[in-house]
């Protein structure tokens, strides 16, 4: 019987130091350095930057940098049926930021300073965010109906209301003019004045 015992144990002593390396193994390869952080997990980094685009007369789509975020206000005169102008205010994150949520709202002002239109509101998280509006002629110009909608070559303005929120430990950098940072929140209200000039548009939009 003890020699049974003694078998048995020698035969659990083997088992375990067989067991061993292994274990250490699995804890070694868990160690490894140079391993990707996980996907689609917010990284501390560096800050996040926003770029305010500038008012332009050519319509273009330009993608946001990976780690930064784009605002951006712009126009289309190009409908025909009724005449008028399309306008719209724009928020979008690069890949590399995680679940930023977007909010905004575009009005349109006179040169009076009186709002005209308004678009829609927003609020979604990832994506490229657009509150987009229409300041269209009511009716038709034969019939002498003229008092609403663009009056061409006079002067209009796109305000662009919009926020955007990260993902802690992700953090923002100094916030340009026209925007403030508030814990994880930008707030930037950007403006853009435009002619209404029938068939042309103009502005940078998020891509």
């Amino acid at each position: 019987m003890p020699s049974r015992l003694r078998r048995g144990a020698l035969a659990a002593a083997m088992l375990a130091g067989a067991a061993l390396p292994l274990l250490g193994a699995g804890t070694a390869s868990a160690d490894l350095p140079g391993l990707p952080p996980l996907p689609n997990a917010p990284q501390p980094g560096q800050p996040v930057t926003v770029v305010v685009q500038e008012p332009t007369l050519a319509a273009a789509t330009v993608p946001p940098p990976p780690a930064g975020c784009v605002v951006e206000a712009s126009y289309d005169n190009t409908p025909a049926t009724p005449p008028g102008s399309v306008f719209r205010g724009q928020s979008a994150c690069g890949s590399g930021i995680y679940a930023p949520v977007l909010r905004g709202h575009a009005t349109l002002t006179d040169m009076l300073g009186d709002v005209v239109a308004s678009g829609n509101g927003y609020g979604q998280v990832w994506g490229v965010g657009t509150s987009q509006g229409e300041y269209v002629l009511q009716g038709s110009p034969t019939a002498g109906v003229t008092s609403t909608g663009p009056v061409p070559g006079l002067d209009y303005t796109i305000t662009y209301d919009t926020s955007i929120t990260l993902t802690a430990p992700e953090f923002w950098g100094p916030a340009p003019s026209g925007c403030s940072v508030t814990g994880q929140t930008l707030h930037c209200v950007a403006s853009t004045t435009y002619s209404y000039i029938p068939g042309t548009q103009g502005g940078l939009t998020p891509g």
